[in-house]
């Protein structure tokens, strides 16, 4: 995954631990929460969170079947609070004979049911037209005053949406090649689209990513207000 420093079993290892520590210390994330992670390739996350934390309600999701089949095997049979599933949507780069996303997609969870949704390196590589899919899944599925951290390529002063555009020649440290490889959005309208599905951005950090100079984002659910009587 991404660059040559995640060969390293160490480094992925510790990278693992560092994100389940993320959640800890920034979204409060405890052995009773529900995680949702989204684009969770290897588990990742999950590895992290069972070294970290324990028996974390979680469910991962990806679009990599192979990938999802290794979770089940090294980290679901081990650890059943830990759940993946496959998604076989299209995506261009990485799962393109997969089924059109439409606007009625559905993740298998029922409303409200998550406490934290993570997304790392999930916008920089999709479909700019699936980018609003699944941020309103991520609410539908968020409670209120439920958490989101994500990582995203972001600038101001650009186009809406640029896909591997020349002027980020270097931005990642290997090269760009093939579809989808960088997903650049518009700050404005990417944070537009969160507040139109009750995401309000917490905390934004431009450029600080441990990789590929990624942004990070983290929301949180607007919860609604109880009526006066």
């Amino acid at each position: 995954m991404c660059g040559v420093e995640y060969t390293s079993d160490e480094f992925f290892l510790e990278s693992a631990i560092g994100e389940a520590q993320r959640l800890e210390a920034k979204l409060g994330c405890t052995v009773n929460s529900v995680v949702v992670d989204l684009g969770c390739g290897l588990g990742r996350l999950a590895i992290g969170l069972v070294r970290d934390v324990g028996a974390v309600p979680f469910w991962g999701f990806d679009v990599v079947k192979e990938q999802i089949s290794w979770c089940r095997k090294h980290i679901q049979r081990h650890h059943p609070s830990f759940r993946f599933a496959h998604l076989d949507v299209a995506n261009a780069r990485y799962n393109p004979k997969g089924t059109p996303l439409t606007k009625d997609f559905r993740l298998p969870l029922p409303d409200g049911q998550a406490d934290i949704v993570y997304l790392w390196g999930l916008l920089t590589n999709m479909e700019p037209e699936h980018m609003p899919i699944y941020v309103a899944e991520t609410s539908r599925i968020l409670r209120e005053g439920g958490a989101v951290f994500l990582t995203a390529f972001v600038e101001e002063d650009v186009s809406s949406v640029s896909l591997n555009p020349e002027c980020y020649t270097g931005y990642t440290n290997y090269e760009c090649v093939g579809p989808l490889h960088v997903v650049r959005y518009e700050k404005n309208f990417l944070f537009s689209t969160f507040r139109q599905h009750g995401l309000n951005v917490q905390e934004y950090s431009h450029h600080v990513g441990r990789h590929c100079n990624q942004s990070e984002i983290y929301l949180r659910k607007q919860r609604v207000a109880s009526p006066d009587f």
